[in-house]
């Protein structure tokens, strides 16, 4: 069995210090912000996950645990808000390159064809469950999975689940765009 650690920082934060959060703050930003840059290799992208995390620290800080290591949750938090800054620019990259295509095709396709296409595209947006569609538009309209989790009540997984099954079925349904 795991001895029992306890750290009086914790307890401060869980009882609403700012103090003892402004000294967390301190202590480690310019470390986890050291990480996140060399994971991201952006420092204004880095900036930001590292005081997104502080954040959610601050908003959650009734619900810590006892027993927490504090250091080790942080780095765990940055880890994962950087996974999901790349995973968002990889999506976002895929998805800029296809509006290039489509954009191709607007100026030098056939009118009728491109109408068809613009067609079945929207089609195939409309077709997915309602709960697909509407994570798939809010997260191409520029929202973070964790705004689309707060605006519909879903849980974080939830929301990644709809998009990439979302993603799924308009990749089938729409594969005739790779091939132009």
């Amino acid at each position: 069995m795991a001895p029992e650690r306890y750290d009086p920082m914790v307890e401060a934060l869980r009882a609403g210090s700012p103090d003892a959060f402004t000294k967390v703050y301190n202590l480690y930003y310019q470390k986890f912000h050291v990480i996140a840059n060399y994971r991201l290799g952006d420092k204004v992208a880095a900036h930001d996950v590292v005081h997104d995390v502080f954040t959610a620290l601050w908003e959650i800080k009734e619900r810590l645990s006892d027993n927490l290591s504090l250091e080790a949750y942080l780095l765990t938090s940055v880890n994962n808000r950087c996974i999901d800054v790349i995973r968002k620019n990889i999506l976002l990259e895929e998805f800029i390159d296809r509006q290039s295509k489509v954009a191709k095709l607007l100026t030098q396709g056939d009118p009728a064809i491109l109408k068809d296409i613009a067609e079945q595209v929207l089609k195939a947006i409309d077709e997915l469950p309602p709960a697909e569609r509407r994570a798939f538009k809010m997260f191409y309209d520029g929202l973070s999975i964790k705004e689309i989790s707060d605006i519909t009540g879903s849980s974080l997984q939830t929301i990644k689940n709809h998009l990439c099954a979302a993603r799924k079925k308009l990749r089938l349904k729409l594969l005739f765009l790779r091939n132009t």
